[in-house]
């Protein structure tokens, strides 16, 4: 029996803190039509086998939870899985090949399951009369139906259950008693142009393409089975609304264009009128701060040799008087007195001098105001000629003198 087969392993975990997580398998065929026969499991499937496998589950209304999504119970579980993104990306990833051993299990008298199940272990007694058959490898053996294949191991799904009261009718959720939706016959979006404009069924196809294009409803297609019918009803209503809305006047859409016009001219008026106020917002401004200026090398060169100077007549001053002094000693004494009082007066004249911030903002005063005043203080308003000024107040009185003509004609 040969055949691609997939086996996705499934958590459930129960809103109930005392039981604990259900482990299942999914096996099925994602390609081929190897195994004609082979049952697809639903979302009723599955809580079937959630209810047997705990008696206390047994007449209780249970709801599987996908990412948020309540699963329906008509759900073929395998094909959904397949067609998420955050699936489709973790397959890929993780997917690899397992040796397996299945067994079959009746579905219905034309289909049947594959369940995972443990290999058999053989004494020597099973395992000598396999070997008379014939038999020689393990992977050959059958056991009531069961074989050993590889098989696809895919990720690992994890899904909630949510565990209800007990119910009157065996356990059946609100998704067991939900009726199918009644549609109706009367044909809906463009269908409706076969009978109104006698539009064949080819027409009505190419222009519900076309339109689903320029509106953009084919790139909002997420392919999710459970969102299909939402996605189709949303289709149906735009259509609709587009075909009504083609029933308006051409009186109605020159009224329509005619408000837009005028109120795109009254736009343009207010801007033409208070663009000249515009520059007077922008007039203020905040004083900027004034950082101190790094100093260049040659300060600092300039500032680590008036250190050293200083430290020498420290050291110089604080030499203690030696005893009786012979004459050459005397005449030393005098020169290095000498050079002590230059040195002082260089370290003073150098300390006296200004910073070159200082002597800035000392220049900046010294320079006299020319420009005309102002409203504010100099350092409040933006630099702005008398001729700027002239022209922003002549705009204004333009403005203003054109817009009472336009209201009294």
């Amino acid at each position: 029996m040969s055949g691609t087969l997939c086996l996705r392993p499934l958590v459930v975990r129960f809103t109930d803190a005392h039981s604990e997580d259900a482990h299942l398998d999914l096996v099925y065929e994602r390609e081929g039509h190897n195994w004609q026969s082979l049952y697809q499991e639903t979302v009723h499937d599955l809580k079937n086998t959630l209810r047997a496998q705990d008696p206390q589950r047994q007449g209780r209304r249970l709801r599987l939870i996908h990412f948020g999504r309540i699963l329906p119970n008509d759900l073929a579980l395998a094909p959904y899985l397949d067609t998420l993104a955050q699936t489709k990306t973790t397959d890929d990833e993780e997917a690899t090949w397992e040796h397996v051993l299945l067994q079959k299990e009746d579905r219905d008298a034309s289909h049947y399951t594959l369940q995972r199940v443990q290999a058999p272990t053989l004494n020597s007694k099973q395992w000598g009369k396999q070997r008379a058959e014939g038999v020689h490898d393990e992977s050959a053996l059958l056991f009531q139906h069961a074989f050993a294949t590889d098989v696809l191991r895919l990720s690992t799904v994890y899904l909630q259950c949510s565990v209800g009261a007990i119910s009157d009718d065996d356990g059946a959720d609100d998704g067991d008693r939900t009726a199918a939706p009644v549609r109706s016959s009367e044909p809906r979006g463009f269908d409706r142009l076969q009978y109104t404009a006698g539009m064949s069924a080819l027409d009505v196809q190419v222009m519900r393409e076309h339109f689903h294009q320029r509106s953009g409803l084919s790139l909002a297609r997420s392919g999710d089975l459970i969102r299909r019918q939402e996605e189709e009803e949303l289709a149906y209503t735009l259509e609709d609304q587009w075909i009504d809305n083609m029933d308006e006047t051409p009186e109605a859409l020159m009224q329509s264009r005619h408000a837009s016009a005028q109120s795109s001219l009254l736009q343009g008026l207010l801007l033409g009128f208070f663009y000249p106020i515009l520059p007077l917002f922008f007039a203020y401004e905040i004083q900027p701060i004034r950082w101190p200026r790094a100093p260049s090398p040659q300060e600092e060169q300039q500032n680590e040799q008036l250190w050293s100077v200083a430290r020498v007549l420290s050291d110089f001053r604080s030499r203690p008087t030696p005893g009786p002094e012979t004459e050459n000693d005397a005449q030393l004494r005098e020169e290095a007195q000498q050079t002590a009082n230059l040195l002082t007066t260089l370290l003073t004249a150098r300390q006296a001098q200004p910073l070159p911030d200082e002597e800035e903002e000392e220049n900046d005063e010294e320079v006299p105001d020319v420009h005309a005043r102002r409203f504010a203080r100099r350092e409040e308003l933006v630099v702005f000629s008398a001729h700027t000024h002239f022209a922003v107040m002549v705009g204004l009185a333009i403005n203003a003198v054109l817009g009472m003509l336009r209201m009294l004609l």
